[in-house]
């Protein structure tokens, strides 16, 4: 009786910026790829960032050079791929003289130079805050230095990978928990997996769960397996009203060596964080802002801020939390843990095979995934050529150099839309605005009007596309709309999401 056949070569476990990352990669070359999320896709830590595509500024002071030069290189592909998503950001570092020397600094912005090649970022510089002030700093700083990274809207880079994967050929299940894993009996090379009541069979079996990677590996029937000790690391960001009118953002060196991010956000907005607090005794469920992170942004962002726009409690008007799973070393402080990532394969020709992924960035996430996959395409015998350097990811089709006037072109081709909409749906979908619009001449022909430049059209399109299931979905992940709707805009929007969903299973 002939052995049983896989459904899949490699499925994956996890629906962060990690898996989807790898079944992109993994389909393109042409693998059978699946992949499993027990909730919607970048719910936990790939949409808690501090939307920062960078090489890491103050990794250099931990001599992770590699680490940031790999990410720095990565800045330059990300840039080219999905223009839409990621563009340049300036930022300032107002100099403290008791913290860091200037010399300090200048060696430190010459490496983050220098260690890869730029093609469209600018270069750093000293400046003079007198003559060139920023509206976010107090008076008392007089001098500090620009240097440039990127912005990334971290939970959309997720789902551009997730369709791109799909596109090219990957099953991606949302809403499906992984139950359990065990060698097949009939087949001792392959996984079955179990999936709700479904069983699935995989040759290659992919845990990139994140900070549940040690409890979902225990569900793994393998002997081998001996999992990293992982230290869970959180980190929490506050949003404001707008605190400065520069599209300069700042970045603030702490009394206790750490830095603080002030980021104009969604243009009524000011984002602050991150943190750094471990919760490795409650476990990977327990991301939410603490009292303590609260009192350290505040009273962080205020050691800089002018005194009339010193913040308080009371200003907060959102917050996020999520939870990196750094791999435990010693007794380090959580800020110096390293943020660079491992990848641990088992199984043999014999056995079936098992990559853990531990750790990683948004920004070193297309790496990774050419990593891993080359490496289980070796271990699976097949040669398979890389491709994701210069591959765009849906909507990003199109020359950076060229965004604004693309921007226009589609501002003049859809001027029944106010030009801040057209300006909010190219930022978000890129070229895919057009598949989204096509049929639209008029404003009732995008459908009904939710409110804030929320159209009907654009909700089928997350819907049928983009995996949205509700409202949560669409105003906190998808976009972030939801800091900008009133709540019957809001409510009015999550209905029409349910309906949607209920009339398309019926």
């Amino acid at each position: 009786m002939p052995k049983r056949k896989p459904d899949y070569d490699i499925f994956i476990i996890g629906g962060g910026i990690n898996g989807v990352s790898i079944a992109r990669d993994a389909a393109g070359r042409g693998f059978k790829v699946g992949l499993c999320e027990k909730g919607d896709f970048a719910s936990k830590t790939s949409s808690a960032s501090t939307k920062l595509i960078h090489g890491g500024l103050r990794y250099l002071e931990f001599y992770e050079f590699k680490m940031v030069r790999e990410a720095l290189k990565e800045r330059e592909v990300l840039m080219d791929i999905a223009p839409h998503i990621i563009y340049p950001m300036h930022f300032i570092l107002p100099h403290v003289p008791s913290m860091r020397p200037k010399w300090m600094i200048y060696i430190g912005l010459f490496l983050y130079d220098h260690l890869a090649r730029r093609k469209t970022l600018k270069a750093s510089k000293l400046l003079s805050l007198k003559h060139h002030p920023h509206q976010g700093l107090s008076k008392d700083y007089t001098h500090g230095f620009e240097y440039a990274d990127c912005w990334v809207e971290d939970a959309r880079f997720v789902i551009l990978n997730a369709m791109d994967a799909q596109d090219r050929g990957a099953d991606l299940f949302r809403d499906i928990e992984f139950i359990k894993a065990e060698p097949d009996t009939d087949n001792p090379q392959l996984w079955c997996i179990h999936l709700g009541d479904k069983k699935l069979y995989t040759r290659y079996l992919v845990n990139a769960t994140g900070a549940h990677m040690n409890s979902v590996g225990q569900s793994i029937g393998n002997q081998d397996y001996k999992p990293r000790q992982l230290r869970l690391v959180q980190g929490s960001h506050i949003v404001v009203r707008s605190l400065f009118d520069s599209t300069q953002s700042l970045i603030l060196q702490m009394s206790d060596e750490r830095i603080i991010f002030m980021i104009p956000y969604e243009k009524n907005y000011t984002l602050i964080g991150t943190t750094d607090t471990d919760i490795t005794e409650e476990g990977p469920e327990a991301a939410r802002l603490r009292k303590q992170e609260i009192v350290y942004l505040i009273e962080g962002a205020n050691q800089y801020l002018p005194e009339s726009k010193k913040i308080s409690e009371k200003d907060i008007v959102w917050t996020y939390s999520g939870i990196r799973p750094l791999v435990d070393e010693d007794d380090l402080d959580p800020q110096t843990l390293s943020r660079d990532y491992e990848l641990q394969h088992i199984g043999d020709d014999e056995r079936p095979q098992l990559l853990t992924v531990y750790g990683g960035k948004l920004t070193t996430s297309r790496y990774l995934a050419e990593e891993a996959v080359n490496q289980m395409a070796a271990r699976l015998n097949k040669e398979m050529k890389a491709w994701t350097t210069g591959a765009h990811l849906p909507g990003g089709d199109f020359n950076p150099s060229e965004r604004d006037q693309i921007l226009r072109a589609y501002q003049s081709r859809y001027a029944f839309i106010d030009e801040s909409i057209i300006e909010r749906l190219f930022t978000a979908y890129g070229t895919r605005l057009e598949h989204m619009l096509e049929d639209c001449q008029t404003p009732d022909e995008c459908g009904e009007s939710f409110g804030g430049g929320v159209y009907q059209c654009e909700l089928d399109y997350a819907i049928e596309n983009e995996w949205v299931r509700t409202g949560e979905d669409f105003l906190y992940r998808r976009s972030k709309l939801g800091l900008h709707l009133t709540d019957e805009q809001k409510k009015k929007i999550d209905q029409y999401i349910s309906q949607y969903i209920r009339k398309k299973s019926q």
